[in-house]
């Protein structure tokens, strides 16, 4: 199996990261991201949920970083 690295710019997009996700689920790829790019996402789905409307209960319940959804796949780094 190999890895691949999700940036906000893939995971943002909802349709996008629900399909980049289920594959990795199926275990075709290991998905990973750094701490800093799921602080970026957090930014960015609050800020566009925000935009639309939603609540900062809803926003967090949407959020598959506050949710606790996600694990966590940490880059170290070199």
């Amino acid at each position: 199996m190999f890895s691949a690295l999700l940036d906000t710019c893939v995971l943002v997009p909802s349709r996008a990261r629900d399909v980049l996700l289920e594959i990795a689920s199926t275990g075709a790829y290991r998905p990973l991201w750094s701490t800093e790019i799921l602080a970026e996402l957090d930014r960015t789905l609050r800020l566009l949920l925000g935009k639309r409307g939603a609540s900062p209960e809803e926003t967090d319940a949407f959020s598959p970083v506050s949710s606790g959804r996600w694990k966590r796949r940490s880059l170290t780094r070199s």
